[in-house]
């Protein structure tokens, strides 16, 4: 079965990239915290003769939003590290004369559809391949080292013009639901 004719590899490089935007946002947030205590105990201790009654919520309110960033901070980096970790470097897609390999060979036949689901709140655009038997398969954009309209000429051409991806959902932001209803079973 000739399912690599033209292989889409998985290109970790964003998700790394990510990754250590989110571990410099982290630090920072640490620094900043750090620095925000220093600012807050000298004020304190240069004025504790006279300090109003506010001066203790104004600290606590700065200090409570530099922490609740250095949270947010945090957990993206949790996130950015997990992605990382879930990817593999090598195939994420190979597309033939007689099918596409994902986990394994699968014929042209066997194929309803090949959605796009729009990107939503720092996330990829995704692919998501529609088995007849209703099972999906989902691939991020972002992290294949070829771009959507490629993988979509690869699909068309060596599918005989029988499928193809359709990228105007990323454009429009139509749900990969709303996909599914006009394409005919």
């Amino acid at each position: 079965m000739d399912v690599l004719s033209y292989p889409v590899l998985v290109d970790p490089a964003p998700a790394v990239a990510r990754w250590r935007l989110q571990r410099r946002r982290v630090v920072w947030r640490v620094v900043s915290l750090v620095i925000s205590v220093l600012v807050w105990a000298v004020i304190w201790w240069l004025n504790q003769a006279n300090l109003w009654p506010g001066f203790w919520w104004v600290v606590g309110i700065s200090l409570g939003i530099t922490v609740a960033f250095l949270v947010g901070s945090i957990v993206g980096l949790v996130l950015a590290r997990r992605t990382v970790n879930a990817l593999h470097e090598g195939l994420a897609l190979g597309v033939g004369r007689d099918g596409i390999f994902l986990d394994g060979p699968v014929p042209w036949s066997a194929i309803r559809a090949f959605l796009v689901k729009p990107p939503r709140r720092g996330r990829s655009a995704t692919l998501v391949v529609v088995s007849k038997a209703g099972t999906w398969r989902t691939l991020p954009l972002q992290w294949l080292d070829q771009t959507p309209a490629a993988v979509d000429n690869a699909v068309r051409a060596l599918s005989g013009n029988r499928l193809g991806l359709d990228l105007a959902p990323i454009d429009r932001n139509i749900s990969v639901e709303q996909q599914l209803q006009l394409v005919a079973p």
